[in-house]
């Protein structure tokens, strides 16, 4: 089995702006299908993209779900950035069965659960100029 991978993507270069010395992107993350499996620490989530024109590691990242799930498990996302754009990693936690339990996050090697990878999630990122 292959490691879940979050693919970033934007609408168009609409989705982007920059504001004083600070550039701000607005997008979408979709998540690899089971049989790929979670990787402690995070999956690869590359913000490096044609249409978000920088290379720098983001300086705030929130991630955002609709939440696609019909079994009433929750799912919440945390982008940790890389040494640049392309290298950031998403960590996936649930409640698991038990919703009075805190947050743990997915278990190494286990299958990516159709509820994470059918989620519609999406990002706002913003970092330091645009290179």
């Amino acid at each position: 089995m292959s490691a879940a991978v979050a693919i970033a993507s934007l609408t168009d270069e609409r989705n982007s702006w920059v504001a004083g010395n600070k550039y701000f992107a607005v997008g979408t993350l979709a998540i690899s299908a089971s049989p790929a499996t979670y990787t402690t620490g995070g999956i690869a989530c590359n913000l490096f993209l044609p249409l978000l024109k920088v290379t720098f590691a983001p300086l705030f990242v929130e991630v955002n779900s609709l939440g696609s799930g019909t079994t009433g498990t929750l799912f919440e996302y945390v982008y940790i950035p890389g040494a640049d754009a392309s290298a950031g990693l998403l960590k996936i936690f649930t409640t698991g069965t038990a919703t009075q339990a805190g947050m743990a996050e997915l278990t190494n090697g286990a299958a990516i659960p159709a509820d994470v990878s059918g989620d519609i999630i999406s990002f706002f990122a913003i970092f330091n100029g645009m290179q």
